[in-house]
């Protein structure tokens, strides 16, 4: 009669520790998204401790900014300010998904690899935990890297003509400096729309060749890794 009630204590306080992978593939930065909190169904307690966390990282942040200044883009100066960023922002990380039941981690890291589709597999633990091995990956990198690089200098010829056609012009005014950033900003819009059907173009070819990589198991794995499909409101 003892042990039942005792028994059930320690089940309801258990909880299930989180997942490694859906730590690694989870995003906290996607998580500003109100369609994503929604999803997720985040209390508005976990909210409170979230928002605890958030100024917390803003505080170190203005404390970095504060030390290091315009002196950050210097090298040698970035080198010694990566660490620590990279610390804060794993702390932040570490902190907000810990505020996290099992199942909102999972749905979080599903709603990731959504979002980045064919390149989280270039990520080595994704990579491992859909069985690709280490020749694929590889392979799979290089793909990807000759594709993103395609994608890069179409982009970069299309911006090329606006670019040299605007870099010397000198503005006379306030008024004017916002006429010719107005002209600039709709003639680069208008580069990006020409080119994007070569983009799209590389991206089709690029996918298909990724997808082809993977063995059918592979594909299946990755989707199931991506759960339902997340369709914000």
């Amino acid at each position: 009669m003892v042990l039942t009630p005792l028994l059930g204590v320690m089940l309801i306080g258990f909880q299930a520790k989180p997942d490694a992978f859906d730590f690694h593939a989870a995003d906290v930065t996607i998580m500003q998204s109100k369609p994503v909190q929604k999803e997720l169904k985040i209390t508005e307690a976990q909210r409170t401790k979230m928002n605890t966390f958030a100024k917390r990282h803003e505080q170190t942040l203005a404390t970095l900014e504060k030390k290091y200044g315009a002196k950050a883009n210097d090298p040698a100066v970035a080198a010694k300010v990566r660490p620590e960023l990279e610390k804060a922002f794993g702390l932040l990380k570490k902190d907000v998904l810990a505020a996290l039941s099992a199942t909102q981690l999972k749905r979080l890291r599903e709603i990731n690899l959504q979002r980045l589709g064919i390149t989280a597999l270039t990520d080595e633990k994704v990579a491992t935990k859909v069985g690709l091995s280490s020749a694929q990956l590889k392979q799979y990198r290089d793909a990807y890297t000759a594709g993103a690089n395609e994608s890069a200098k179409l982009q970069q010829e299309a911006a090329n003509p606006v670019l040299t056609k605007y870099q010397t012009v000198r503005p006379k005014s306030e008024a004017e400096s916002k006429t010719l950033r107005a002209k600039f900003e709709s003639e680069m819009q208008a580069a990006g729309v020409k080119v994007k059907p070569k983009l799209d173009a590389v991206e089709a070819r690029t996918k298909k060749k990724l997808e082809g990589i993977m063995t059918p198991a592979q594909r299946a794995s990755f989707k199931a890794l991506q759960g339902k499909p997340f369709k914000p409101a």
